[in-house]
């Protein structure tokens, strides 16, 4: 898009990320910042995720008569089956995005939308008589083992690269995780795997760092209230559904971390949107508790309601977590039509299903049950009793907190500023099997990273420093961090090292520096955990 750009950049599968300056000038897309008065507010920022449902009149009124109308999700951006894709974090080295869809039977759908609704001519106008550069789309099968390659950065020190971090993951098929697969690359032999660099061999892998969750979740918390809920789980356990359910729920919102969020939507005769999506845990709490049974079961409906409202969130590690205690009984009625809507989000669902009976019609809806958990990479409960539900619960968080990547750490011998390199990933776990993948990497500017300087301290001034530090990625002042704990009596400071090893594990409140934590350390890659309550801040950095 856009061939004022020399190298016609500018869009990549999730972002519109440059816009150059002439298109803005002549209307033909809105400006990141616009002036109203004296005041310069923000407007249309870069990078800006094409999912966005939100519709822009440009001008704004406020200025002048708009002239066209831009909704990144109706009109710009990559879509598969109809849908954008997550908001992954923008990667501006290899605009690479990775997603997974489980096959419905039905033909895969790839478009390119790049539009925007003029309002003089009261139409969608195409805009592709600007497009130029090159596409390239890689569409595989997920073998019963298969290699993941889920991004890959380089490693700085002293303004030169000194390493590469590729995220990986080796999968295997497994019936008893909820996601259907697990990643055995913590436990596998390193010797087994290989990587090849711009077209030679690296011996050494230095380490491989496994879940450590940095990224927040968002669930969409969907809860039958029909008329049945009002009833006992089963024979064996009479503890009332509803009772039960919210007792559940709740010990899965409190065990929440601060940076997710959830919403709730609830349905009888009717679906509700009882909480929208927050992280403030007393408000869904507050929704759940104040549910009541009554009326007939819009099962369906309730699910494509939770799945279209946050499909729209930018969050990109989404789930939908629905419980039901019968048959959906209102409009929509199961369909081909409806199966295929619902494979469409992309958005793993696991359903609950409680107290269900042997009686015709509830197998019938208890295996319909499974095609979805199977056409969204989700997974079917059920349960007759209430110590099950909070256990179903509790493994439900388990699974989707897990990050599916570990960290590959590994040294190259150089990488020139925008240089493009080619990795490859190899795994033999047998003499006579070999799985492999490939992945670009553009070299990032080095001189971009900054060093962390050790400070002196009144109370320390005898300690003779061995090493020094830099946070990867990012200018982190520890100390500042600390200062702004919101529960400094229950917060910690972890370090590991990348093979995952506890190094080392302090209560804040008990740390006279955090200046000379390093000290003892020897010098390479680690991983600086820094626990405020229930919140986890995640920070890599080197030692040298």
């Amino acid at each position: 898009m856009w061939p004022q750009f020399t190298d016609c950049h500018g869009v990549d599968a999730v972002y519109v990320y440059d816009v150059p300056q002439e298109e803005i000038d002549q209307f033909r897309w809105p400006p990141q910042k616009i002036k109203v008065g004296n005041l310069e507010i923000p407007f249309v920022e870069l990078p800006h995720w094409v999912g966005d449902d939100k519709t822009w009149d440009f001008p704004p009124p406020q200025i002048g008569f708009p002239k066209f109308r831009l909704n990144f999700r109706k009109y710009t951006g990559f879509r598969i089956d109809d849908e954008p894709l997550p908001m992954f974090p923008f990667n501006p080295q290899t605009h690479r995005y990775q997603i997974e869809k489980v096959g419905t039977g039905q033909p895969f759908k790839f478009q390119i939308l790049d539009s925007n609704y003029n309002i003089l001519l009261e139409t969608i106008v195409p805009r592709y008589e600007d497009n130029c550069g090159e596409l390239k789309i890689t569409i595989e099968e997920v073998t019963k083992t298969d290699i993941q390659i889920c991004d890959v950065s380089t490693i700085c020190e002293d303004g030169k690269p000194i390493g590469i971090k590729l995220d990986a993951g080796v999968f295997v098929e497994d019936t008893a995780s909820i996601k259907g697969k697990r990643n055995i690359l913590p436990s596998i032999d390193i010797h087994q795997l290989g990587i090849i660099f711009d077209g030679s061999i690296i011996c050494d892998i230095d380490s491989i760092v496994c879940n450590i969750r940095t990224e927040k979740i968002l669930t969409g918390i969907v809860i039958d209230r029909s008329g049945s809920m009002s009833l006992p789980i089963s024979v064996s356990d009479t503890t009332i559904r509803m009772v039960a359910s919210k007792n559940a729920i709740s010990n899965f919102i409190n065990n929440l971390s601060d940076k997710d969020s959830a919403f709730i939507v609830s349905f009888s005769d009717d679906i509700t949107l009882d909480q929208d999506i927050t992280n403030d845990k007393n408000l869904l709490n507050n929704a759940i508790n104040s549910l009541k049974p009554a009326d007939k079961t819009k099962f369906y409906g309730a699910l494509i309601f939770a799945l279209n409202h946050i499909s729209k969130n930018p969050t990109p590690n989404r789930f939908v977590i629905a419980l039901t205690d019968g048959i959906n009984n209102l409009d929509p009625e199961w369909s081909n039509d409806l199966k295929i809507t619902i494979s469409k989000y992309n958005i793993p669902v696991y359903i609950i299903a409680l107290g269900f009976s042997n009686e015709p019609e509830e197998v019938k809806a208890r295996q319909i049950m499974d095609t979805i958990a199977q056409i969204t990479k989700g997974k079917v409960f059920d349960v007759y009793s209430a110590s099950k539900l909070d256990s179903v619960y509790r493994e439900i968080q388990k699974e989707i907190t897990l990050e599916d990547c570990c960290n590959i750490y590994f040294k190259v011998p150089s990488c020139e500023k925008d240089s493009i390199k080619f990795i490859r990933l190899i795994y033999a776990p047998k003499d006579t099997i070999l799985l492999t993948k490939v992945i670009k990497l553009k070299c990032a500017d080095c001189s971009k990273l900054s060093f962390v300087p050790p400070n002196d301290d009144d109370n320390q001034k005898q300690v003779s420093l061995q090493h020094s530090i830099k946070f990867i990625d990012k200018d982190i002042d520890l100390n500042d961090l600390i200062s702004k704990l919101k529960y400094p009596d229950n917060s910690y400071l972890k370090i590991f090292d990348l093979t995952g090893k506890l190094l080392y594990n302090e209560k804040i409140s008990n740390i006279k520096s955090t200046l000379y934590f390093h000290n003892n350390m020897s010098p390479g890659l680690y991983v600086l955990q820094l626990i405020d309550g229930t919140e986890t801040q995640v920070f890599k950095f080197l030692v040298y």
